[in-house]
């Protein structure tokens, strides 16, 4: 049987073209590089956080929404993950500051 990590991170059935778009923003802050947009070369090449074509700003969108849509199956199928436990043990603290370990009461 398959880890939530392992789950989240197989992608069968799924082709991308482009180049992974960045970790950690939304969806809504994704944009087109504009380097790019102004007909220069990017310097940044595929380390650049911004898309180079529409093609792959619209890929960047439907790769964040198919990995949110495997985030809320692999919490039905394993559960929350560590952090969302975490998050939720520091959100319901009285005493945030001590939160640290999950088995405490």
């Amino acid at each position: 049987m398959q880890t939530q990590t392992e789950y989240l991170h197989c992608h069968v059935g799924r082709i991308w073209k482009h180049r992974p778009p960045p970790r950690g923003v939304g969806s809504d802050v994704y944009a087109i590089c504009g380097t790019v947009q102004a007909g220069c070369i990017c310097s940044f090449g595929s380390q650049c956080v911004d898309a180079h074509s529409a093609e792959e700003l619209k890929e960047w969108k439907e790769r964040f929404e198919y990995r949110q849509k495997k985030i809320q199956r692999a919490a039905k199928l394993y559960g929350k993950s560590f952090t969302d436990q975490l998050l939720d043990k520091l959100a319901s603290s009285n005493n945030p500051e001590k939160v640290n370990n999950l088995n405490s009461k």
